[in-house]
């Protein structure tokens, strides 16, 4: 390599290494905690949980579980973290002082820990000092009573002069106007010399004792607008409280008290409340008492305002924003150091997220995870890479820039002569499904220069592909395009399994050049724009495209302008490579047009095979079957155990439910046409087959047998020469 060959790579590379930190340090840099949690009793911890994981101010870097049924406190995390895509978050097992079922355990069920991907820390107290030497000044989220904490001190009492607490604990005031006499919080009476260590260590502490903590309540449209969002952390809330023992004890339109979302918050703010520092002992039964000879605490005594403290929990578990990039999991996946990634690590923007997408995607990382937001992703025009999963969590939405593909061939996803590709969506039961979504009214309009290329996902020339489990829809042409690569390179080993195309501008999925493809239990539907306007269209571009072994099976194309499987090798020629399709168990619904289209080359038709199996083609507003161009000698076509009802009965009612038109050159005759077990429900008096033959080259190699059901009646048809006679125009 030449010197200047050196440097134009290395300025290359600090080009890319100034716009990696650039989108790192766009965001201020969020505040590592840890959190030492008694969740699964009190729902509280899991609301904390959620609002912990929902605030972008906080990064964190381990959760501990404290107190009681530990380990099981740590399978109830790791299912939360797993179901939210935060396996990237280390759990670690605390200190186990019983063994007494969780309060929620019916939802957690009976999840596997075994096979939980994320780690666990069966030393939960060791991961904690590890923890905080790695962090020095982290902060130290204690919701719970503290074992963890008083065992850590007594190994390591240096970790108290690298962190600080925040906590949930005491009470100061409230409960004892009056001469009342309450008892201790829990958090503190719990294990009362635990609490003693943790106080009598030289960290700073902030708490949040029942004085402020015990207000915490979500009533009416705040608690309604978190039970009915979809965001992710709102439906494991929900799901969680709905599943939780006492539930009943409170009102179904209302929260528990949320004692411990205050120490979350006090971890990164302190706008909303009112903080006084008090000195404080504990006493034998728990109680936090204002002594001379305390330690000096700052004591969270109220709030300036609660309601905008409570609009806090609300948008951290519904609508999350901007999430800032986390520099340490980056480099640990560009390090090869993880198989697997979430987008969100390289940033999300509600706005505009294309620089971190596409980040994510070239990171090369063999299974990116599009993440849930509380905010669709919205993009520009991205580039997909080899060896590489995305999917997409369920709910999750992939959408088109508003004013964005301005070129008419931009579309949302390509990829070029990759290999080894899966984009997928996440399937659950009853949820979201994943979309990709574009906007097909603004390209149709005079803002736009006309096109149908804006595609939603396009595959050119690839190998070893698979997509599954999406909705693509309003794109400014096909919902996938699979055309082909340099030197005519044909897709191969495609499958595409349960995908909705729904409502694009020119096709649901347009085939150009593929071999051993497979397509099933997809639906194509609602395709207007541009002609062929189809549910999907098989249509070469080239004599050396390819349509081979690609198969179709239990598809439903309805309600399209156009047809609903279009077959249309108009470009391919006598000494193309031969097709070979197969329409299997498909239907056929609703379509303006055929329900099956064959319209080959005129001049010089390709052979091969089409076949057709159980298709039941209704309502479509022409022919089951139209067959155009398709001389005796070229592509063979089979068309089995199908039924046809209804179809063909537009008002011109030019086209019968069977349709076969001839080469308009001379002394070729059309045919090759064979039909087995076909019924034709057709109430209509009028010939089921129509011939059109303006060349009077008749037919040739037409077989089979028909049923016709009309009004009542049962009809066998033998086809021979004498009744295809009587069908030609």
């Amino acid at each position: 390599m030449s010197n200047l060959q050196v440097c134009s790579l290395l300025a290359g590379l600090l080009v890319a290494a100034c716009a990696l930190l650039a989108t790192i340090t766009a965001y201020a840099q969020p505040r590592p905690v840890i959190l030492d949690t008694d969740i699964g009793s009190d729902i509280d911890d899991t609301w904390a949980l959620a609002m912990l994981l929902g605030t972008p101010e906080l990064d964190v870097k381990l959760i501990v579980t404290d107190y009681g049924n530990t380990p099981e406190r740590t399978r109830l995390v790791a299912k939360i973290l797993e179901r939210l895509g935060r396996t990237d978050i280390p759990i670690g097992t605390g200190i186990k002082t019983n063994d007494e079922p969780l309060a929620q355990r019916r939802w957690a069920g009976d999840f596997d820990l075994a096979a939980y991907p994320g780690k666990v820390y069966e030393d939960g107290v060791a991961a904690l000092i590890d923890t905080i030497h790695a962090h020095p000044g982290i902060t130290l989220i204690c919701i719970g009573p503290v074992p963890n904490i008083k065992e850590a001190l007594r190994r390591d009492p240096e970790i108290a002069r690298k962190a600080h607490i925040v906590c949930t604990g005491g009470r100061i005031y409230r409960g004892f106007e009056n001469g009342g006499m309450p008892p201790g919080d829990w958090n503190v009476r719990a294990d009362v010399v635990s609490w003693r260590a943790m106080v009598a260590a030289p960290w700073s502490i902030t708490t949040s004792p029942l004085d402020a903590s015990a207000e915490i309540v979500l009533r009416g449209d705040r608690y309604a607008a978190i039970a009915r969002s979809q965001h992710p952390l709102a439906r494991i809330v929900i799901e969680n409280y709905e599943s939780w023992e006492y539930r009943k004890q409170y009102p179904e339109d209302a929260s528990s008290v949320l004692f411990d979302t205050a120490a979350i918050y006090l971890a990164y703010s302190e706008e909303f409340a009112r903080i006084e520092p008090l000195k404080l002992i504990v006493d034998d039964e728990g109680h936090t008492r204002i002594s001379e000879d305390g330690k000096e605490i700052r004591c969270q005594l109220g709030w300036k305002d609660r309601e905008s403290f409570d609009d806090v929990i609300v948008r951290s578990l519904t609508s999350s924003g901007r999430v800032a990039p986390s520099t340490e999991l980056i480099q640990e996946v560009m390090a090869g150091k993880r198989q697997e990634a979430r987008a969100s690590w390289w940033g999300f923007d509600p706005e505009d997220s294309t620089k971190f997408l596409q980040a994510a995607i070239n990171s090369k990382v063999k299974r990116l995870i599009i993440d849930r937001q509380a905010s669709p992703w919205i993009t520009r025009p991205l580039s997909g890479v080899s060896n590489q999963e995305i999917v997409l969590e369920a709910g999750t939405e992939l959408i088109a820039l508003k004013g964005a593909f301005r070129g008419k061939g931009e579309c949302l996803l390509s990829f070029r002569e990759c290999e080894n590709v899966v984009l997928r969506g996440e399937r659950t039961e009853g949820g979201q499904p994943a979309r990709i979504r574009m906007h097909k009214s603004d390209y149709q309009s005079s803002a736009y220069e006309r096109s149908e290329w804006r595609h939603g996902v396009a595959f050119y020339g690839c190998r070893k592909v698979l997509v599954e489990d999406l909705v693509l829809e309003q794109t400014g042409g096909d919902g996938i395009y699979l055309g082909a690569g340099s030197n005519h390179r044909p897709n191969r080993n495609v499958t595409i399994r349960r995908v909705d195309c729904n409502e694009n501008h020119r096709q649901g999925i347009s085939v150009i050049s593929a071999e051993d493809l497979l397509i099933e239990d997809c639906r194509l539907r609602n395709t207007r724009g541009t002609a062929p306007a189809a549910g999907i269209d098989f249509e070469p571009n080239d004599p050396e495209d390819r349509l081979v072994r690609c198969v179709l099976r239990r598809c439903v194309a309805e309600n399209n302008a156009g047809t609903g499987f279009q077959i249309c090798p108009q470009f391919l020629m006598s000494q193309s490579e031969p097709i070979s399709i197969h329409l299997d168990q498909c239907v056929s619904r609703n379509n303006r047009q055929h329900a099956v289209h064959l319209v080959s080359n005129p001049n010089d038709p390709p052979v091969g095979q089409l076949r057709i199996t159980g298709l039941v083609a209704e309502s479509d507003g022409m022919a089951g079957l139209s067959v155009q161009f398709n001389p005796f000698d070229a592509v063979r076509i089979e068309l089995e155990d199908s039924v046809f009802r209804g179809c063909a009965l537009g008002a011109e009612r030019f086209f019968p439910p069977l349709y076969v038109q001839g080469l308009d050159s001379p002394g070729r005759p059309a045919g090759n046409l064979h039909i087995r077990d076909l019924i034709v429900e057709d109430n209509v008096d009028r010939s089921i087959l129509k011939i059109r033959d303006r060349r009077g080259n008749g037919v040739q190699a037409v077989t089979g047998n028909i049923r016709l059901e009309r009004n009542g009646q049962s009809e066998m048809i033998e086809i021979d020469e004498e009744w295809l006679k009587e069908m030609r125009e």
